[in-house]
């Protein structure tokens, strides 16, 4: 195939007084002169044939830089079966907490809290980000928005995040040896344990509102009634088979944080007896083999807390929330004037629990300067052992089980 504007066998046109017409003039290895518009340029002198040779591999060069910076383009365009977790914003408590109705006092340092971008991948990622950046994560898109359903996910995380604001109140508060109030209309059942004695008897949704002929408010409650009991005992239940609209599973909680909650109160007609024995579980404590958590929680607090979390979801903010709480109402300076990061969710006894992203949280901690970064015990070993490559040594990660140990942490890492 030959292009139009390019004399067959190489030739090039004939030029006035250089070589006579009809003459075959040699390429000599040179790229002929390709007149890319398709119109004859006519003559041309020694020096506009010399610039049209030296103009030729820009032009080859640029359009080819054209087509793959194109092509780049367009490859940023296209979505893939992948969603995509890089590192995200790292941000501070101190003016993100406002506490009314009781004293507070100023602080110096502040609480970081990081994030993670998620978002679906695009065929430039893939291709490209994915060999050049250590710190991103793919899943695939099943495994992040089962159905695609990403509706659901969003709201789940938005109702995660407001559960660890209320259970970081009272957490810290709490801590502080303020007077925190609780009631609740049951417990609910979230989940069975196959093979143990509640198998078979219990469901998850049923409400328990009684236990041994004493009504049940809070899981405390029911804590209180198996307490002295022994494993092969039995403890009898008073039962509201559905009463319970579960949703810690679906909102991402762990179900010790008792955050479960109905817009309508169970239907007591409904109550039925069931009798359920009790095994040896840790520790030797006797257990149906259940997870339970409060229902329709109510919580009282002696003031008034506020949040900002801005667009932020999901639960992993907890203990920042907590340690800014407790920074704020105490006259001593938790932080002394510096900045510590910490993630991890808070549970009602003060647990921090595990948390995704610890790689591009702590690239974020990184890049933000803080040198103290709190993370929950017993992550994944190789998102821990990613996690410390990625802080470079820059970065500080202690782990912490508790409350107690991540204000420990802090007056350690401040008083140093």
């Amino acid at each position: 195939m030959t292009d139009d504007s390019v004399p067959p066998n190489n030739q090039v046109p004939s030029e006035a007084g250089a070589v006579a017409p009809g003459e075959v003039v040699p390429t000599t290895g040179a790229d002929p002169i390709v007149d890319l518009t398709g119109v004859d340029p006519g003559p041309q002198t020694d020096r506009s044939k010399r610039r049209a040779a030296g103009w030729l591999p820009w032009v080859v060069g640029v359009t080819s830089l054209l087509m793959v910076a194109g092509g780049i383009a367009g490859s940023a365009a296209v979505r893939t079966d992948e969603v995509l977790f890089a590192p995200g914003s790292v941000r501070g408590t101190a003016d993100r907490v406002t506490i009314e109705g009781a004293t507070s006092y100023p602080i110096k340092g502040d609480v970081l809290f990081a994030t993670v971008s998620v978002r679906q991948a695009t065929l430039f990622d893939t291709l490209f980000r994915r060999r050049l950046d250590d710190t991103l994560r793919f899943t695939d898109i099943d495994d992040v928005y089962p159905d695609g359903d990403k509706a659901s996910v969003d709201a789940a995380n938005e109702s995660a995040m407001n559960d660890s604001k209320t259970v970081a109140s009272v957490v810290a508060l709490r801590h502080l040896g303020r007077k925190v109030t609780f009631t609740g209309d049951g417990v609910a059942i979230v989940k069975v344990s196959p093979d143990l004695p509640a198998d078979g008897l219990l469901q998850p949704g049923d409400l328990l509102v009684g236990a041994d002929g004493r009504r049940l408010q809070l899981t405390d409650d029911l804590q209180n009634a198996l307490a002295p009991k022994k494993p092969g005992d039995a403890v009898e239940l008073t039962v509201i088979r559905g009463g319970a609209k579960p949703n810690d599973l679906a909102h991402g909680n762990d179900a010790s944080k008792g955050v479960t909650d109905s817009s309508e109160a169970a239907d007591k007609s409904d109550e039925e007896q069931v009798r359920v024995p009790l095994v040896a579980g840790e520790e030797g404590r006797a257990i149906m083999g259940v997870q339970v958590a409060d229902h329709n929680l109510d919580v009282k607090l002696p003031m008034e807390i506020n949040f900002d979390s801005g667009e932020v979801t999901g639960p992993s903010a907890g203990l920042a929330w907590t340690l800014a709480i407790v920074d704020e109402l105490t006259p001593d300076d938790l932080t002394n004037g510096k900045r510590v990061a910490a993630t991890g969710t808070i549970g009602p006894n003060g647990e921090v629990g595990p948390i995704g992203g610890l790689p591009q949280k702590t690239a974020a901690v990184r890049r933000s300067g803080a040198e103290l970064f709190l993370i929950p015990k017993g992550l994944p070993a190789d998102d821990l052992a990613q996690a410390k490559q990625l802080a470079g040594g820059e970065v500080d990660l202690v782990e912490v089980a508790t409350l107690d140990e991540a204000v420990d942490a802090i007056e350690k890492f401040v008083g140093d």
